[in-house]
């Protein structure tokens, strides 16, 4: 039976993380599978490096178009296209950052923007998600060698402190192959359309850790079964965005092919500069089969958990919608039930990790309120 989830709760229930609670119960994590069936829709275009925009020795944006730079650049088409991007102003300057798409084919090609959202400021980190949730479809026919700017935000100086974080996210749906850029420029004038990526550079300092590129599937679907009558023996948990191999899924985490080389970061490598990866801004669906197979009701209960260097998680349902911004070491009850003997109810909900931070995120499910 299809259920709802009308109201997403917000109780703290611990003042530790789900890996502290799962290490002290002794109870085992739960490794989910993603097949490619679970993996759909198309490209996610990742741009996240350079992570901190700064100024060159001239006060020139080093990764910028006045200095002939993007920060990412593909062609892709026709098809769905996720494009996510995260920053750091730390010019000192305002400017601007935006998605362009330009069409080089001899006919004209349909762009629509299906989800679109953005932000400035740790504390509004949410905001693309919410706005992405509630985004009203825009469509527009780019003629031959023609350009529509799908996205064109400028960010102020130093909002937090010495620099200003922003990150967005845009879907589109283009009808036939188009290239898609990411520019960070001041002045608009400055860009000439003969961009290319900002090089990686080969040293932490230059934020190698860091990534942009595109990767394979935006958008997961994972349905999970659960009883009751194994709740009763233990508690059922699992990770996502995991990317060490004590907490890693398998399949879920979206290897990114980067701009301008031949190498491909995986959760696998055992290069740190190549596996840190975390699904920021993937669209999950998750659908969630518990079963009570017992002859009494049974109350059961969800939960969320972040991380030491905090996360962003958003949970969405047909109803609500809920973020726990800088959630780290704390534990918090999202959902509860009180389900039927011999009944199984399904509950379907939409997850998105927002940008900054860690995004490892546990989830749990309990017949205990408090997960004693």
């Amino acid at each position: 039976m299809n259920k709802s989830i009308s109201n997403i709760y917000d109780v703290e229930v611990k003042n530790s993380s789900i890996a502290d609670i799962e290490a002290s119960a002794g109870t085992a994590r739960q490794i989910l599978t993603f097949t490619s069936t679970d993996r759909q829709d198309g490209m996610m275009m990742h741009t996240n490096y350079p992570e901190f925009l700064e100024n060159d020795s001239k006060g020139v944006g080093k990764a910028f178009a006045e200095n002939g730079y993007c920060t990412n650049q593909q062609t892709y088409g026709p098809g769905k296209v996720q494009v996510f991007f995260s920053h750091h102003n730390k010019t000192g300057q305002n400017m601007w950052y935006g998605v362009h798409v330009f069409n080089g084919n001899t006919s004209a090609a349909n762009v629509k923007i299906l989800n679109w959202g953005f932000s400035t400021g740790f504390s509004n980190a949410a905001t693309p998600v919410y706005q992405y949730f509630d985004t009203t479809t825009q469509s527009q026919n780019i003629a031959s060698n023609g350009s529509w700017w799908v996205l064109q935000q400028q960010i102020p100086a130093n909002a937090s402190g010495s620099y200003t974080p922003f990150w967005g996210i845009v879907t589109l749906e283009v009808s036939q192959p188009v290239i898609i850029t990411t520019y960070a420029y001041k002045n608009i004038s400055s860009l000439k359309g003969t961009e290319v990526p900002y090089p990686r550079g080969t040293a932490y300092s230059d934020d190698i850790a860091v990534l942009s590129g595109y990767g394979d599937g935006y958008h997961l679907k994972k349905t999970i079964n659960i009883n009751v009558s194994d709740l009763e023996n233990s508690d059922y948990w699992y990770y996502t965005g995991e990317h060490s191999w004590w907490g890693r899924n398998n399949g879920e985490l979206t290897p990114i092919h980067i701009v301008g080389t031949d190498l491909t970061a995986t959760p696998e490598s055992t290069d740190d500069t190549l596996n840190q990866l975390g699904n920021w801004s993937t669209l999950y669906d998750f659908t969630v089969n518990i079963t009570n197979d017992k002859n009494t009701a049974k109350t059961v209960y969800g939960f969320i958990s972040g991380n030491p260097s905090q996360c962003y998680p958003v949970i969405k349902t047909d109803s609500d919608i809920k973020d726990w911004s800088a959630l780290t070491d704390k534990t918090k009850r999202w959902f509860q039930e009180t389900i039927p003997a011999n009944t199984t109810y399904t509950y379907k909900f939409s997850y998105m990790q927002a940008s900054y931070g860690a995004p490892a995120t546990m989830h749990a499910w309990s017949l205990s309120s408090t997960l004693d």
